[in-house]
């Protein structure tokens, strides 16, 4: 996805030439250190940031972006809802221990009414609680919408309209006022 968004190249064109070649050497990733692997712990990640990650970029990384809580493994919980409770417990101690901003996507009950809402979080409703800023989006075709669900320094109720350009992943933000109608009680429209 970097890869895309940097070079301005399609995703799948990106991933077809990894498959081919196994790697993709793409200028100006030095900073950054993926890990491909799923059901991982949180101790797994630590090991993993400690050893390898800090080796390769020099430090520890200031930013852990874990795409999918759903897919990383919690010993001990029976339930899913205790396995996400725990995952998201987990990553708030990972952000402590590593001094590090951690970014988890996780999935959200399907709804037609745009942004997701706060409780809207798939398993858990941990996700919420451990969480220091819970951001919602929506998409619709290219439209794609983001707010602050919740922040504990403020923010909330924020509101980002957004293009999503899919074959780049590129996400451009609108400047306010675009696409949107003139009000009637402002004089501007019929």
């Amino acid at each position: 996805r970097y890869a895309a968004r940097s070079n301005g190249v399609d995703a799948e064109d990106i991933e077809d030439r990894y498959r081919r070649e196994s790697g993709v050497r793409v200028g100006l990733m030095d900073h950054i250190y993926v890990v491909d692997k799923t059901r991982l712990s949180i101790d797994d990640m630590l090991a993993i940031i400690a050893k390898e990650a800090a080796a390769k970029m020099g430090e520890p990384p200031p930013l852990i972006l874990i795409d999918y809580m759903g897919l990383m493994a919690c010993s001990g919980s029976k339930s899913r809802y205790e396995r996400v409770s725990q995952i998201a417990e987990d990553s708030k101690t990972l952000a402590k221990e590593t001094n590090a901003v951690v970014i988890s996507a996780c999935q959200t009950k399907r709804t037609e009414e745009g942004i997701p809402t706060m409780h809207d979080a798939r398993d858990s409703g941990a996700i919420e609680e451990a969480s220091d800023l819970l951001i919602g989006v929506g998409r619709k075709g290219m439209d794609m919408e983001m707010e602050i669900l919740k922040g504990r320094k403020g923010g909330q109720g924020l509101n980002i309209k957004a293009t999503f350009h899919g074959p780049t992943l590129r996400i451009t933000e609108q400047p306010v006022g675009y696409g949107e109608m003139p009000h009637p009680a402002s004089g501007g429209g019929k």
